[in-house]
């Protein structure tokens, strides 16, 4: 949906403008803002393609909102630091990474297509970052909520991976900025559900009650304690590789539902980049047992029983919790 809000003079009634995705969409708000009856509260969302665009441009396909410019390999970005897969890195990734190729489409690529690659997101971000800024022009910030949001991160080079899905930091980091007027700057370091958190967020800034049993509280609320991201790996109907990531304090204990060093474990204060897996360490042995725990507790109490039979379970883990997971078998 590219923007919706309360239709000036039909009470009760949404006005929904057609898709429009990238160009166009900032003057369509604007005018739609500047034509809003203004006693009356509204919501109004604008959803900007680009740069998931970055997508197309990986599989060598048009770019729906126009092609980014040619620029030599010089003037791009260079390859981040981390961009060669770690050691100890998950065996599931790199079949999932070959399995998705034609997804993907990066394959093949040399550290000069990889540069280019960043280059075109930069370009990409650069194309939306004006959009919004237009946009933005066209609102009394003084009285008004404004959220910026994006639905994933993206590889961006970075362990040799492009698009999403990975349990990587650069993938499941994402954006989230709110701007409410009458309150005080402040940040949240940990990643959050940041879907699961607008709701309470927003009711929170409005002064309303948010609906009962909700996942996440209100951002303005400050930070969780811990965050479990998952992820799933789909091949056309068929569900692939799944995972589940566990943030608590400086550590991220990752592990996916298969394959050779399934489990990763890294400081993310020493380490954000993920190159030393902690896991296959002794020295960490006992924050790697604990954060198993961790991840149980939490799969045991949100009913995640999708995953139970795929965690690696700690030591300490009673008797009849492995009796309980797998009553029924596989």
């Amino acid at each position: 949906m590219a923007c919706a809000a309360s239709q000036r003079n039909r009470p009760g009634r949404l006005r929904a403008h057609p898709p429009v995705w990238g160009r166009g969409l900032a003057e369509a708000c604007a005018e739609w803002l500047g034509a809003r009856a203004t006693d009356r509260p509204y919501l109004l969302v604008a959803s900007f393609d680009d740069p998931h665009t970055i997508c197309e441009y990986a599989r060598s396909q048009p770019m729906p909102y126009g092609d980014v410019p040619a620029c030599p390999v010089e003037d791009t970005p260079p390859l981040p630091a981390n961009h060669l897969r770690a050691p100890y890195s998950p065996a599931a990734l790199r079949t999932e990474a070959g399995a998705a190729e034609r997804m993907y489409g990066t394959r093949d690529y040399t550290p000069d297509d990889w540069r280019r690659y960043r280059g075109a997101y930069a370009h990409l971000v650069e194309r939306v970052d004006g959009r919004i800024g237009r946009l933005l022009e066209s609102i009394d910030l003084a009285k008004t909520t404004v959220v910026f949001l994006s639905d994933h991160g993206d590889g961006d080079a970075s362990h040799g991976w492009n698009q999403k899905t990975a349990l990587h930091q650069e993938c499941i980091r994402v954006p989230l900025l709110v701007h409410a007027p009458g309150r005080a700057p402040g940040t949240v370091d940990t990643p959050v559900a940041g879907v699961l958190a607008l709701l309470p967020t927003l009711c929170q800034v409005a002064g309303i009650s948010p609906p009962p049993g909700l996942a996440c509280r209100s951002l303005l609320d400050g930070q969780p304690d811990a965050v479990v991201v998952q992820t799933l790996f789909e091949s056309g109907s068929k569900p692939q590789t799944t995972g589940r990531a566990l943030i608590k304090g400086r550590f991220k204990y990752t592990v996916y539902s298969w394959g050779l060093h399934r489990e990763q474990l890294h400081d993310l204060m020493a380490d954000p980049g993920e190159q030393r897996n902690l896991a296959v360490e002794s020295s960490q042995a006992r924050v790697l047992e604990a954060m198993r725990g961790h991840l149980l507790d939490w799969a045991l109490e949100h009913k995640d029983t999708a995953f139970l039979k795929k965690l690696v379970l700690p030591s300490s883990a009673p008797t009849h919790v492995r009796k309980d997971i797998f009553a029924v078998p596989y």
